[in-house]
């Protein structure tokens, strides 16, 4: 399942789409593409080309950002399940040492 902050969030997923569309073409119809932008948007081929860097640097980002994230979630989980193991260790030697003391109590 797709992240959902990651999939509702309109930029990175832009990001990710103008990257995967460089990704997917050869590189003859790319560079034919990129010309074919420059004049479409009135920019130059290096400011195209910049877009599309600009573009795969957000992604690549974005990308860092949710593994770090989901580390941290597994992180949390982690340790969620270690404090209820020493919370039910705990729970146990408390209950070891009151059936101790009360049997000392009974044998006193």
């Amino acid at each position: 399942m797709k992240n959902k902050t990651m999939w509702d969030n309109d930029s990175v997923q832009f990001a990710r789409l103008l990257g995967e569309i460089v990704a997917a073409l050869p590189c003859d119809q790319v560079k034919r593409l990129i010309k074919d932008l420059s004049a479409s948007m009135d920019l130059s081929v290096d400011q195209v080309n910049e877009l599309f860097d600009r573009a795969d640097a957000l992604w690549v980002g974005a990308k860092g950002c949710m593994d770090q994230l989901n580390m941290m979630e597994e992180l949390l989980s982690i340790t969620k399940q270690f404090k209820e193991q020493m919370v039910s260790v705990q729970r146990d030697r408390w209950s070891e040492i009151s059936a101790r003391t009360a049997d000392l109590r009974d044998n006193v």
